[in-house]
Order: structure tokens, then sequence, then C-alpha cells
């Protein structure tokens, strides 16, 4: 089963640039890769800007067929890469810009870059946590000394 969150920006002007994520958005996966993979607010944005993806990547990669038949046949070859709804699947591009605060926002799972850091809510919580100690507390990064 598959668990949708949203990866984004909160802009100095409180807006929120974020896309859709299909797959895997527990902390322990899409949490653990923006923590070790995307810490440059540039990559970020270059990711957001391709738009919804289906799968996290460790890198953003190149565009590539994403179907799971594909997959299968060439075997590992681009599961290290995103797999982007509109350049690999070719579906149609969105990306979200919303005039509102993180806190109205409903979804399940969202992950949030603002100031250099990660940020983790899940739905209905009141406020952001820390995505560092939330890895750390779960032991899916090692405790610094």
């Amino acid at each position: 089963m598959s668990m949708h969150c949203y990866i984004g920006i909160l802009n100095d002007d409180e807006t929120v640039d974020c896309v859709h994520c299909h797959f895997d958005g527990y902390p322990k996966y899409v949490g653990l890769l923006l923590y070790l993979h995307y810490q440059d607010e540039n990559k970020i944005r270059e990711l957001i800007s391709h738009g919804s993806l289906d799968s996290l990547g460790m890198e953003i990669g190149v565009k590539h067929n994403a179907d799971e038949e594909t997959l299968r046949s060439m075997g590992h070859q681009f599961r290290h890469q995103c797999s982007f709804n509109f350049r690999d699947l070719e579906e149609e591009m969105k990306v979200f810009n919303l005039h509102v605060s993180h806190k109205q926002l409903s979804w399940e799972k969202c992950y949030f870059f603002s100031n250099g850091k990660w940020f983790f809510r899940e739905r209905n919580a009141k406020k952001l946590e820390d995505l560092k100690e939330l890895l750390q507390s779960n032991r899916y990064l090692p405790q610094e000394e």
C-alpha cells in the first residue's frame, strides 16, 4: 500500500510551493531521502519544478520510462532516481503554489524545507517537527554525540 505525501518549500511570503509524491511517504523512506540527499534549496526547487512524483529517489536523474514493466526488465538501473509523473510517465504537470499556512493543509504527511532545515507534519498536527530529530528518535539516523 502506498503512503502519499507532499514535499515543499515554505516561502518567505508564507506561500507553499509543493508537489505530491505517490509512494513511500513515511519518514523512514521519503523523510530519510530528503534529509540525506536534498539539503540544497536550489536542488529542492529543481525537484519541485518537475511536478508531482511517482517516487522519490536519491537523485533527480534523467528522463526514463517509469512504468512497472520497463523498470522490471531493466532491473535497478533507474531505481536510484526520481520518477516524475510528467517527465517519466507523461501525465499532467502538477506543481502547487498555495497561499495558505501549512497549518491549513490537511494532507496525511508533509515535508517542508525552510531556512536550511527539513520539517515534518502529519495530518491535524498543530506544529512542524524537526525532521532530523524525528529521524533520530525513530533510529532511522544515528544520534549525534
